[in-house]
């Protein structure tokens, strides 16, 4: 009798006491592939207006492809076209994401001798989003650094090593469709 007592406790307590082994993260894939946003700083320099496609869609993970287009006039002084490239990782938990993204950033920019230069710099990309996996709406910031890298090769084929990071961030605001 004392031995039905003690395995009836234990049969009890293991179903009144037991501990959810994982948390009621609820992860879907996203409903819409594109996306349109206005960033302010970030990849463009002080804006831009960015494409997002949706490359791969999972629960947990996604990958995106996004172009972007910023223009200046010369009156600003800003070099004048930033064509932002990238690919970009989300670690989805429900709405929120961890945004991870690596490219190129195309400028162009007038020479001294007045003919377009074409240029590369380099970027990363590490930030926060929020988006409801069938949301129409996202925002998101991030550390969005960049790395000017192309003036220094001639330097680099002559003995010098300098590489500009340059420590930028960025805000933006999207549409899904």
């Amino acid at each position: 009798m004392k031995n039905a007592f003690l395995i009836s406790l234990m049969f009890l307590s293991y179903f009144s006491f037991g501990q959810q082994s994982k948390k009621n993260i609820v992860t879907e894939k996203f409903s819409y592939k594109n996306s349109i946003e206005f960033e302010l700083f970030g990849h463009g320099s002080f804006y831009s207006i960015d494409y997002e496609r949706l490359i791969l869609n999972k629960d947990k993970t996604k990958t995106l492809g996004q172009i972007g287009f910023a223009y200046y006039p010369e009156r600003t002084g800003v070099i004048p076209l930033w064509i932002p490239i990238s690919i970009n990782q989300l670690i989805s938990f429900n709405a929120n994401h961890l945004e991870f993204g690596i490219g190129q950033i195309i400028i162009n920019d007038e020479s001294p001798d007045g003919k377009d230069d074409y240029k590369l710099f380099g970027s990363l990309k590490i930030g926060y989003r929020y988006q409801k996996p069938n949301g129409r709406f996202l925002i998101k910031a991030a550390f969005t650094p960049i790395i000017d890298y192309w003036d220094e090769i001639d330097k680099n084929i002559h003995g010098e090593k300098l590489v500009d990071f340059i420590y930028w961030g960025g805000i933006a605001v999207g549409y899904n469709f």
